[in-house]
């Protein structure tokens, strides 16, 4: 897990797949990341490198929006298009602002 400040957001990157058998342990991660930010800030959590969304990384966002919210930290979601669309249809949008980026060909 990667977490750098840059002109005062919260830049978090996992580095690899949030599938179950990881998900305690980049919990634990982010959740320190966001120890380190201001209340009012913003937290931007790129899952663009990360797969497929799976049932571990919907707790992994819903757990890191409370906490964002616990600090009054704002959160985004950064995620493949396909990614997105999935999260869209949860109407986890209404919960963070989801970030589509464009395929690789």
């Amino acid at each position: 897990m990667k977490s750098t400040i840059e002109d005062g957001v919260l830049k978090i990157s996992p580095s690899g797949p949030l599938g179950s058998a990881n998900v305690a342990s980049n919990a634990a991660a982010i959740a320190s990341s966001l120890e380190g930010l201001a209340e009012g800030g913003l937290a931007e959590l790129d899952l663009s490198q990360s797969g497929p969304v799976d049932s571990s990384t919907i707790r992994l966002l819903i757990a890191t929006d409370r906490d964002c919210r616990h600090r009054s930290i704002d959160l985004q979601v950064i995620c493949a298009e396909e990614n997105t669309r999935l999260l869209r249809l949860l109407r986890l949008e209404r919960r963070v602002k989801l970030i589509a980026t464009e395929e690789k060909s």
